[in-house]
C-alpha cells in the first residue's frame, strides 16, 4: 500500500498537478529569500514531498497499532513544514500537498484491497 502510495502520489502530483498549475517558486518571485537547501528546478505546486509524507503517513496511521499513528502523522506534519522552513514552498503548496496525499493515501488503500479481494476471488473459483 505504501508503494502504490507513494507511485500514484508521483504520477498525480509531480507528472499531472505541478505542470498543469505551472506555479513559480517562493525564491523566484520573493528576491530576498534564500533557499536553506539547493534551489529545486520543477514547479512549486502542491509540495511533492509533503504529498508523499502524508499518503504514507496516512496509511501508517490507518494500520498500525494506535501508539504509533499521532507519531506518523507528526513526521508527515513536520516534513511538509520543513518545506516552507526552508524556503521551497509557500504554505498553499504544503496544504494542497498534504489533503492530495490524504486523498492519495485512501486511494491506494481501496486499490490494493480490491486487488487482494480479486485475487482471493479468482483461488477460491479454481479450488
Amino acid at each position: 500500500m505504501g508503494i502504490c502510495s507513494i507511485l500514484l502520489s508521483l504520477m498525480v502530483n509531480n507528472v499531472f498537478l505541478k505542470h498543469l498549475v505551472a506555479r513559480s517558486r517562493p525564491f523566484d518571485v520573493i528576491a530576498a529569500l534564500h533557499p536553506l537547501i539547493s534551489k529545486p528546478t520543477d514547479y512549486s505546486f502542491p509540495s511533492g514531498h509533503t504529498a508523499c509524507s502524508f499518503a504514507v503517513g496516512f496509511l501508517l496511521f490507518r494500520k498500525l497499532p494506535k501508539k504509533f499513528d499521532i507519531p506518523c502523522l507528526l513526521l508527515a506534519i513536520l516534513i511538509g513544514f520543513s518545506r516552507i522552513y526552508v524556503g521551497v514552498h509557500y504554505p498553499s503548496d504544503v496544504i494542497a500537498g498534504a489533503v492530495s496525499g490524504i486523498v492519495i493515501g485512501y486511494v491506494a488503500e481501496n486499490l490494493v484491497n480490491f486487488a487482494e479481494h480479486r485475487k482471493q476471488m479468482r483461488e477460491e473459483k479454481r479450488a
